[in-house]
């Protein structure tokens, strides 16, 4: 799973600095037309951010989760720096979002792992 690893921490990095651009963009340079909820983006970004890891080395969830967390938290405080508002709530989405990535990971680790093996026959 080496180039299946790799290509993982590549989409997580991709998928961190996507979630970086998104949050701390100021209002005034962002689409105005984007559908879904607040919350709903930051928990997707965050789960985004985890998720392709977690699938490729489950445990890796154990300090992934947390770090993806406290990265959020520390989002939300640089946030007014940039003209946007402090959320209690965009962290606890952002905290929902990396740990639904991590359970979704271990979740589908064994299936995709099997699925590559039975592809490589």
């Amino acid at each position: 799973m080496h180039r299946l690893g790799t290509y993982a921490w590549v989409m997580t990095v991709i998928a961190t600095l996507m979630v970086l651009v998104g949050t701390l963009t100021p209002p005034s340079e962002m689409p105005k037309d984007i559908p879904g909820s607040d919350k709903l983006h930051h928990f997707l970004g965050f789960m985004a951010v985890v998720l392709p890891v977690c699938v490729v080395y489950p445990r890796s969830a154990i300090w992934l989760v947390p770090a993806a967390t406290g990265l959020g938290i520390l989002i939300e405080f640089l946030q007014p720096l940039v003209g946007r508002g402090f959320s209690v709530g965009d962290m606890v989405a952002n905290g929902f979002g990396a740990l639904a990535g991590g359970v979704a990971g271990w979740i589908l680790h064994r299936p995709v792992k099997r699925a590559i093996a039975l592809a490589r026959r």
